[in-house]
């Protein structure tokens, strides 16, 4: 093969790379877009009582469908509390949010972390 021949297949190879990558950036806006109100209103709501966490998760699940499948795909055994508390960071609540939303104290909610961080061996530093 010549080799105009191999730069215009390069060429086409890179254009169409470039489009895929663009077109999952569409993909991923459109999804922020459509879920936008809902992320915000769970990121909004208190949870209290079971019921509050049965409406929320369902909600969750909506924008996240396969979240808490693939939480028990990986057989950590956690709890409800645990479950609850990695969807809260799912949302990119921070502790002060999460405290506000289960009207709990921040040492809880840090000590919660870090147990929980210690059960599924999360890394310090980064999201568990």
């Amino acid at each position: 093969m010549g080799k105009r021949k191999c730069k215009i297949l390069s060429d086409k190879s890179k254009v169409k790379e470039t489009l895929t990558r663009e077109l999952e950036e569409l993909k991923t806006e459109n999804r922020r877009e459509r879920y936008g109100k809902k992320l915000q209103y769970l990121a909004s709501i208190k949870i209290l009582t079971p019921d509050d966490w049965y409406t929320c998760k369902h909600k969750f699940t909506m924008v996240y469908p396969t979240f808490f499948a693939n939480l028990k795909n990986k057989n950590y055994e956690l709890t409800k509390s645990e479950e609850r508390l990695l969807a809260m960071e799912k949302l990119d609540l921070d502790n002060t949010e999460i405290v506000n939303m289960l009207a709990i104290s921040q040492n809880s909610v840090i000590r919660s972390c870090s147990r929980l961080r210690k059960k599924i061996n999360a890394p310090k530093g980064c999201s568990i």
